[in-house]
């Protein structure tokens, strides 16, 4: 019966074969790439035993070569299917064994199955994979087993757990809004190639991997940062420069309660910032500057902020540092210079409640903000 399984399996198989070459838009197209890594380190390490990099006989410095020469064949039918084989030879000195990975891939609009000696999908959609385990790194995957002596009792690292090129078959999901999840099947993590199943390998049995990440561009985010004392942007010229080396889709949270005690002025700052069109967001914050201490010694004040008949300012609820004239000039000059968004009220008065912070602010506001366009300038004819 087994045998009977085994041939009608075949047959399947390459009714399959012959089935897409049959349906091939056009001839398979076949590429040839590959790489070579050179590495020299230096390293120092205290290991049990002699021989091989990191042993007791290393000189403590060394060269390493890594290099692959890769071949693959890819294509697509008629009905969209697309299929591709790949095959990964290592191509060092004194290699043995010159397969490295050997895989077949089918793909649609309904995924991606891929079978045959590849990593897992635990380990393909591991974040970081290429950039935090990069070459000599000591990172996530990284080569650090290379120049390290890892077999010592006294030597350990962090690693992922995998089933490396083991043979499998996996399945990779389309990419919903950016996320993808995949889930690969090995009957044993010892088993490659045309190599026997050995249940007394010590080898993994029925391992089953699962992975996801997430993966998008966001070209419409701006980022907005809060012009603070003490950083490197704080005040309006600083952000100007920081936008022109960067790019427009920096600019600013505008905070005027940090502004306040600088001396800056807040509708003056705003006509700047605004007709570069950087204010990207707005905290509706006062303070409060109290001339007596500032006199004394000065605003660059250190006093705890609880501390509050010792400070030379403090951030008040809005109408608290400043009157409700000045914020109707603050809404009325961010409308002149086009911003029409939110205005986020912020808490850190330590004089009251958040809540009753909160309603003081809306009630000024409410006051101050416009709840209509501009209509048409009739008197100007």
């Amino acid at each position: 019966m087994k045998k009977v399984l085994l041939g009608s399996t075949a047959i399947v198989g390459v009714a399959m074969l012959a089935s897409v070459s049959a349906l091939a838009a056009e001839k398979p197209t076949v590429s040839v790439s590959g790489y070579v890594d050179f590495q020299t380190g230096w390293f120092d390490q205290d290991a049990e035993g002699t021989g091989g990099l990191g042993g007791a006989t290393d000189p403590g410095y060394g060269f390493i070569t890594d290099s692959e020469v890769h071949i693959k064949a890819s294509g697509e039918a008629d009905n969209g299917l697309k299929y591709s084989a790949k095959i990964e030879l290592e191509s060092d000195q004194g290699t043995t064994g010159n397969a490295d990975e050997v895989v077949l891939t089918i793909s649609g609009n309904w995924g991606r199955i891929q079978l045959g000696a590849e990593d897992g999908a635990e380990d393909i959609m591991l974040g970081g994979h290429t950039g935090v385990g990069s070459a000599g790194s000591g990172g996530v995957d990284g080569d650090q087993s290379r120049w390290f002596l890892t077999t010592s009792s006294s030597t350990a690292f962090v690693d992922i757990t995998d089933t490396s090129d083991a043979v499998k078959i996996t399945y990779y999901t389309p990419r919903f809004n950016g996320f993808q999840f995949g889930a690969s099947f090995t009957p044993d993590t010892g088993q490659t190639g045309k190599g026997a199943f050995n249940k007394l390998n010590g080898s993994l049995e029925n391992h089953v991997g699962l992975g996801f990440n997430y993966v998008a561009t966001h070209n419409d985010v701006d980022v907005a940062i809060e012009m603070h004392p003490n950083m490197l942007v704080y005040e309006p010229h600083g952000m100007r420069r920081l936008r022109e080396e960067t790019n427009e889709r920096i600019g600013a949270n505008f905070d005027p309660s940090h502004l306040h005690w600088q001396g800056i002025s807040i509708t003056d700052a705003i006509r700047y910032l605004g007709e570069r069109g950087a204010i990207h967001h707005f905290h509706a914050k006062d303070t409060k500057v109290y001339d007596a201490k500032a006199r004394e010694k000065g605003v660059l004040d250190t006093t705890a902020y609880t501390d509050e008949p010792n400070r030379s300012w403090l951030f008040r609820s809005i109408g608290y540092g400043h009157g409700e004239s000045h914020w109707k000039d603050v809404v009325s000059t961010l409308r002149m210079v086009g911003y029409d968004d939110v205005l986020s009220i912020e808490h850190e008065d330590s004089l009251t409640s958040a809540n009753e912070g909160l309603e003081k602010a809306v009630d000024v506001l409410d006051r101050a903000v416009f709840e209509t366009t501009p209509g048409e300038a009739y008197w100007a004819e």
